[in-house]
This record gives structure tokens, sequence and C-alpha cells, in this order.
């Protein structure tokens, strides 16, 4: 999408590891021209629903997406926390840290 001119990505000031991308305008034109398209896609797809199906749906994903915050932060998830060690230290006692 970059190459195409659809976005740009700059440095996010809070975080300098992390990358934001805003829509150029090219980006945001394409956007609009496609926005009624992927509302019809949606509705078909979630024609099989009734309307309260899909507000429970949405109320659902919503709680999904607002539990997993955590997650969508630059670098969140991507190492895991280092184990304790449980290696002899040098006074030959085990190291519980």
């Amino acid at each position: 999408m970059e190459a195409k001119a659809l976005v740009v990505r700059r440095i996010n000031g809070a975080d300098r590891r992390a990358r934001m991308l805003r829509l150029t305008p090219r980006g945001a034109k394409l956007r609009e021209r496609l926005r009624p398209k992927a509302h019809q896609v949606q509705a078909r797809l979630l024609a099989v629903l009734t309307p309260t199906e899909r507000e429970i749906l949405l109320e659902l994903l919503a709680r999904v997406i607002e539990a997993n915050e955590n997650y969508a932060r630059p670098g969140a998830a991507r190492r895991k926390p280092a184990k304790p060690s449980s290696r002899p230290t040098k006074e030959g006692g085990e190291n519980h840290a």
C-alpha cells in the first residue's frame, strides 16, 4: 500500500520502535470509493442473522477486542517473559529470583 502511495509510514512519537500508518489523499479517495461495496458485502454476510443477533455479535466482538487491547501495543506479546533461573548460584545454592 505504501508503494502505491495509499499510506505513509511514520515513526510513532510515543514509541519510536512502532510505526504509524496514515492514509494519503489518494488512499482516502480509494477508501471512500470502496466503502459502499464494503457495506454491501457486510450486509450480505450478516443477512443470515436477525437484527438482534447482529447486535449481539458486534457486542461480543467488541468485548474480545477490548479484552485483548494489550496485544495491540507496539512490541506486545513478541517476547515471552523471562523465566526465573533455577541454576545454582556461585555459593552452591539455588537461585530463586
